[in-house]
């Protein structure tokens, strides 16, 4: 997997790009072995949005795979940094989860339904 990392209004230090990676790779890392994908996680932070002067941290996930399929993008924000990668990163993994659940179903209803054409047209030729 390709982890592209932007940061937006904010510099990203080692240990903060490190997290950002490491987080990725642990949640997102499973469904590698189905398909090679490409992830973009973008942090920024909104400075002074609140009443109360608090900064804004946002994080936006975009996974798109090699063939140009259709991408999946995730955005979450929060008060504190660490939770809304967190947040954003399990979000992505309970999207791709959903997909491949789907998957598997497509295809074992599919396969199900031309067994049963084969047998059937092999009764109708005896």
């Amino acid at each position: 997997m390709k982890t592209n990392i932007i940061f937006k209004n904010f510099e990203g230090f080692e240990h903060i790009r490190n997290f950002v990676e490491d987080a990725t790779e642990k949640s997102l890392g499973k469904f590698e072995r189905s398909k090679e994908f490409i992830a973009s996680v973008i942090c920024g932070v909104r400075r002074h949005t609140d009443n109360n002067n608090q900064s804004v941290f946002d994080c936006e996930v975009i996974l798109s795979p090699g063939n140009n399929a259709h991408k999946t993008v995730v955005k979450r924000s929060g008060p504190n940094f660490y939770t809304s990668i967190k947040e954003c990163l399990r979000t992505a993994e309970r999207i791709l989860k959903l997909n491949s659940k789907k998957r598997v179903h497509f295809r074992r209803l599919n396969a199900n339904k031309s067994f049963e054409k084969f047998l059937f047209s092999k009764k109708g030729e005896v």
